[in-house]
This record gives structure tokens, sequence and C-alpha cells, in this order.
């Protein structure tokens, strides 16, 4: 198998935050990463689709854990200050994150057939 590492993921546009995700943490996303995808729904176990796919797939899980555990943080408060912010509107919770919308892309763009996650 041809699989990513997180270096893979953190070389992703927006994505060079995630290189202070625990050791622990790594792993778990890419042990996901990199069995949940049908390869032969993509370009095969070596193709740049599915490594893409892959990288995609795990950044968009650690950017909703550095979000928050429910999807992107909606509001903070601290003692003097608060602040909320923008809640995306998507259909999918793929589609709160930038990387959920480029994995959500490539399938469409390179699926043939149903997706296995």
């Amino acid at each position: 198998m041809a699989a990513i590492l997180w270096s893979d993921v953190t070389a992703l546009p927006g994505a060079a935050g995630f290189t202070s995700v625990s050791a622990t943490a790594q792993t778990m996303i890419l042990a996901v990463a990199n069995t949940a995808l049908d390869v032969s729904k993509f370009d095969g176990e070596d193709g740049a689709f599915t490594k893409l796919a892959r990288a995609n797939f795990a950044a968009h899980i650690c950017a909703l854990d550095v979000f928050g555990k429910n999807g992107p943080l909606a509001s903070e408060t601290t003692e003097h200050l608060a602040r909320s912010f923008a809640s995306p509107q998507g259909k999918s919770l793929f589609e709160s994150t930038s990387f959920g919308k480029v994995f959500l892309t490539l399938i469409r763009n390179s699926a043939r057939g149903p997706i296995v996650l």
C-alpha cells in the first residue's frame, strides 16, 4: 500500500499548523485515511488522486478536531471578551472545512461508482 505520511498532510495549503498534532493522533488519523478509501474508485493504490484524497481526508479529520469536537468553533468567551464566528452552511460535515471540500471535489471528479468510507 502507498500510504500517506503526516508530511503529506501538512504539505497541503493551510495545513502547516497541523505539525503540532500529537504523534498518537497522527497515527490514528493516518490509519483511517490510509484504509477507509476504496482506491479502485480513484486511480489505484499509487495514484495521485488517491494520495491527494487521502491527504485531504486526513486534514479534514484533523481540522474538525482543531476547530472543535462538533465541527467548527462557533463562538468563544473569555472573562472580558466574547466573539462569534460564521457558521458554515454546507450540506455535509465535509463541507465545513476546506480540506473536506477538496475531498468531495476529488470524489465527484474521479470516482466511478459509490464510494465506501
